[in-house]
């Protein structure tokens, strides 16, 4: 098993999910194309998290026949243990994300009630999610 330490604190990170829902993203406005499960990891001080721990391989990939149908049933999960995070693999302006993209993504977190709300944050460009 890898082991991290926080740059800050120079603690050893713990784990705090086994198990979360990490959804590649691509192109723009972005779309899924691959969803992997991984550990989050968290610094006992500062609380910074990381992700790491991804199997070998995705669970799900786009070009497969039965990718839409889980992408729905993981971002549509009411369950709270399903924590689903997404990773832009480059760095993106979510100011070209159109406003359809958005909102779909701000509905799906509301009803989902997930504890972790996957970029939202990063999506409205300094504003907290509500």
């Amino acid at each position: 098993m890898a082991k991290a330490i926080c740059v800050y604190c120079q603690t050893e990170f713990k784990i705090i999910k086994t198990g979360a829902y990490v959804i590649d993203m691509f192109l723009q406005p972005p779309q899924p194309y691959k969803i992997w499960s991984a550990d989050v990891w968290g610094c006992p001080r500062c609380g910074k998290q990381i992700v790491q721990g991804f199997g070998s391989k995705p669970l799900y990939e786009h070009f497969e026949e039965n990718f839409k149908e889980n992408l729905d049933r993981i971002l549509g999960s009411k369950n709270e243990d399903d924590w689903v995070l997404f990773n832009y693999e480059k760095p993106v302006d979510f100011i070209m994300a159109d406003d359809s993209f958005i909102q779909k993504m701000k509905e799906i977190f509301k009803e989902a009630k997930h504890p972790v709300f996957g970029g939202l944050n990063i999506l409205q460009k300094g504003g907290d999610f509500q």
